[in-house]
């Protein structure tokens, strides 16, 4: 066994439990469409939170050549998906006894916390790069594809207007596509 595959078991239960909680959200919702004021935006940010996850998880890959881990670099490893369980346990309502569940006002009040734990999702990318190899080696496309999602979350963290939100929500999906499509296609490593 290399170390890798000892070290991914506990990435992979919190990236695991990250989309248990996002599918246990989108499962109460189903349950309680009947007392569900949607909010278009919310059920985005759940899919696009999804996508993140597997994507990061996805990536996590190029990790596994590497022998000489430190505990420094290990728990480099654990913050984004930390951040990830995180972000999708805030993204739907976890109250099933609410009479009414409105998307828009938990959108809302979770806003500051849910966009912070978004914006230094970056950061920590190069943290975690930094601290698992020594140096951050990230694309140049990577580097300006990370920083406009940033600005774009930004905006999101500092504007209280719905329809900021709902171009927030299309801009960051068109900016995840592509990060996506371009950069992480192919399995790392291969």
């Amino acid at each position: 066994m290399k170390p890798f595959d000892y070290l991914t078991v506990l990435i992979s239960i919190i990236m695991g439990l990250a989309i248990a909680n996002l599918l246990s959200g989108a499962v109460r919702l189903m349950h309680a469409r009947h007392r569900l004021r949607l909010y278009w935006p919310t059920i985005v940010w759940s899919i696009l939170l999804f996508i993140v996850t597997a994507q990061h998880w996805w990536a996590e890959f190029s990790l596994h050549t590497k022998l000489d881990w430190t505990f420094g670099g290990f728990l480099a490893t654990l913050i984004i998906p930390v951040d990830l369980y995180l972000l999708c346990a805030l993204a739907l309502p976890n109250d099933d006894d609410a009479t009414d569940i409105d998307l828009r006002a938990w959108y809302f009040k979770n806003r500051r916390t849910f966009f912070v734990l978004l914006i230094i999702l970056a950061p920590l990318s190069y943290l975690e790069e930094l601290l698992t190899t020594g140096s951050v080696h990230k694309a140049p496309l990577e580097t300006v594809l990370l920083g406009t999602m940033a600005a774009v979350l930004i905006l999101g963290l500092v504007s209280r207007r719905p329809r900021i939100h709902a171009g927030i929500a299309l801009v960051f999906s068109a900016l995840l596509v592509t990060y996506v499509a371009i950069l992480f296609n192919r399995l790392p490593g291969h």
